[in-house]
């Protein structure tokens, strides 16, 4: 299982570093992660480029969701993709906060 999860997670980095060195677009990773505040502190991430994001795991308690969304709106970019890296609620549970309407 942590294998599985391992090489999805460096499959998926290298396809990001790699589409960042052939578009010559620099790519930021914010980390968003609860902690003891949470109830299951998932951390996500954005990856952001000049003009778009994608999103790296949800949260599960609706108010860490509410939270990271205000991470996301702030930041000004379009959200294009969600991309959920483990099978258990606390990845996902409220991603429908994070979703925009395009990827309804």
């Amino acid at each position: 299982m942590m294998n599985t999860f391992f090489i999805r997670n460096l499959t998926l980095t290298s396809v990001l570093l790699s589409s960042a060195t052939a578009f010559s677009a620099p790519l930021t990773v914010t980390v968003y992660n609860p902690g003891s505040k949470g109830i299951f502190p998932v951390a996500s991430e954005i990856v952001s480029g000049d003009k778009e994001s994608i999103l790296i795991d949800a949260q599960f308690g609706v108010g860490d969701g509410q939270a990271l969304v205000e991470r996301l709106k702030k930041s000004g970019k379009k959200l294009t993709t969600i991309f959920i890296s483990g099978g258990d609620p606390d990845y996902y549970f409220v991603w429908n906060l994070s979703r925009p309407p395009s990827l309804m």
